[in-house]
Parts: structure tokens; sequence; C-alpha cells
């Protein structure tokens, strides 16, 4: 049995104890990840390898400009406007991955720009609705922030297409695969 397991704090979850019995091997996407592993699998006897994602075979391509003007004709966004975007998983921990704080830095840095748009995309909002609610609210009383609840409704290269720039306020990343492939998809980040 391999454990595919990615965290991104210094700290395991006392859950993992009884979760990494069972295991034969534990991979880790970078040596961040690894390294907090670590002592969970010495101590168990349970092989630890590092097996990164695989984002340098098969990259995001820079979008043409067909393919940005379509992605923003989904949400009525203008031609000309510049887009900032913020993509995250709500199952990984709405308050570490902190799209409120999105908020904050796009209001605080375009605080009366009309001709600037943040997309905040939730690959799967639906998990954490308090936190969502929370954020839908935020947006609610700005008509410049569009949020995506389900990723089907933007599915991730046409996010890339959409937006102009990538933020990423998240407290906490162990590896940051959005921000490489916002940088692959020739996004500054």
């Amino acid at each position: 049995i391999v454990a595919h397991w990615v965290w991104e704090l210094d700290v395991v979850d006392r859950d993992w104890n009884d979760a990494v019995k069972i295991c034969d091997e534990v991979w880790a996407s970078s040596e961040f990840v690894a390294q907090t592993l670590k002592p969970l699998c010495e101590a168990r006897s349970v092989l630890l390898k590092v097996v990164p994602y695989p984002v340098d075979i098969d990259p995001f391509q820079p979008p043409g400009k067909e393919q940005k003007l379509n992605a923003r004709r989904k949400f009525d966004i203008p031609e000309g406007a510049f887009v900032v975007g913020y993509s995250f998983a709500a199952s990984s921990n709405l308050p570490r991955k902190n799209p409120m704080g999105a908020v904050a830095a796009f209001q605080k840095a375009f605080p009366t720009d009309q001709n600037v748009i943040l997309i905040i995309r939730a690959l799967d909002g639906h998990v954490y609705r308090q936190g969502m609610m929370e954020l839908e609210r935020a947006a609610a009383r700005d008509p410049r922030i569009i949020v995506v609840e389900h990723s089907s409704d933007l599915p991730i290269a046409d996010f890339y297409a959409a937006i102009d720039l990538y933020v990423s306020p998240a407290r906490s990343e162990g590896y940051g695969l959005n921000i490489v492939e916002a940088t692959q998809a020739g996004r500054p980040v």
C-alpha cells in the first residue's frame, strides 16, 4: 500500500500515526513534505520516497489570444480588463489557503479601479460551506470579484488563460503547484 500525502505544514496531523501503520511506502511531492513525514515513517519503518509532480513533463503552455478571449467571455469580462486570479482547494484547509487574503490584497492594490477584476476559483467550494459563504459575502460587496465554486465551471487551463496575474495569499505552501502552473502559462506570480 502506497500513500501519496501532500502536506504543507511542518507538523502532521495526529491521525496520520494510525494511517501510516497500514502503509508499505509513503510518497511525498517535495523535500519539504518528506522532511515533515520522515519521523512518522521512520518510527514505523515505512519507506519514504520523494516523487515530484510531473510539471516539467507536460507543462502548461501560454494561452493564445483567442483562448484568452474565450475564457473571459464566459464571465463577461471586458477585453481590456486587467484580471488577477487565485485558485485553491477548500479541502486543503480554507483558512490556510486564505482566499480572503486575496480579496484584501486585491482591494488594497486596486481600491477604485473598475477595469480590474479578481477571479477566485475554488476547486471544491462545496466542501467548506461556511468559509465559502464568507468569501461570497465579500465578493457581493465588490462587483469586480468573481467567485467560481466548482472547477468544472472554469477548467484550470481556461483560468490561466483568463488572468493576467496570479496571486498566492496562502499562509503556508509545501510546493505551490498553482504557482508553477501559472508561471508555465506565462502569468506573473
